[in-house]
């Protein structure tokens, strides 16, 4: 039978992650972004290019509600954190076609920046 006390810590970290919104948000982003790869697949330029194109709109709205929202745990932030990085590297953006708002990185930064002095407890 398991200990709960020895799994405390774990179960404490599921938890917390449930209670984030940024958790089930990037979970929702990278859905997206797999389901558009999977539809692409066997495909001729132009269909590859719509699907591309709607699949881009569709996480580009989800980078913007994930950079709006200061995480509550590290989970969340570790997230915004693979968020961040598909958006320097310019991953999923066909032509160079960015469907997020003007300084979405930026934002995601600061509230990366924000959850991380939340869990320290300077705010």
């Amino acid at each position: 039978m398991p200990n709960i006390v020895d799994d405390f810590a774990d179960i404490r970290a599921q938890l917390s992650a449930l209670s984030d919104p940024v958790v089930a948000l990037v979970a929702e982003r990278f859905r997206l972004e797999a389901q558009g790869d999977t539809k692409t697949a066997g495909l001729g330029p132009d269909e590859t290019h719509a699907v591309t194109v709607e699949t881009a709109r569709e996480i580009g709205r989800l980078d913007d509600q994930i950079a709006s929202i200061v995480a509550t745990s590290a989970a969340g932030i570790i997230r915004q954190v693979r968020v961040l990085r598909e958006i320097s590297e310019g991953v999923y953006y066909a032509d160079n076609d960015d469907h997020r708002s003007d300084g979405c990185a930026d934002r995601l930064e600061a509230s990366i920046t924000a959850g991380i002095e939340r869990l320290a407890g300077m705010r």
